[in-house]
């Protein structure tokens, strides 16, 4: 989920006021829990297990265009990423 919550219901007019009840105070708490988890860097395992995939995504594709994208080979060179 990349440290996102899903929220399980939607929410429609038809369904009135009640549907709204507390929307306001769960929003407001979900945004205490995400400016939280960044201020002391929290990490997620899934997430990180998608950056690393995402990483190696990138990696492969620089070093497939490394004629074409000589200055993003250059870049990710100098940070070590072989």
């Amino acid at each position: 989920m990349c440290g996102t919550t899903k929220i399980p219901k939607g929410i429609s007019a038809r369904e009135g006021v009640k549907a709204l009840a507390n929307t306001g105070a769960k929003a407001f708490r979900l945004g205490e829990i995400l400016a939280n988890d960044i201020s002391k860097k929290k990490t997620y395992s899934k997430q990180n297990i998608r950056f690393k995939e995402n990483r190696k995504y990138f990696q492969d594709l620089v070093k497939l265009n490394k004629k074409e994208w000589t200055n993003e080979y250059k870049y990710w060179d100098k940070l070590n990423w072989k």
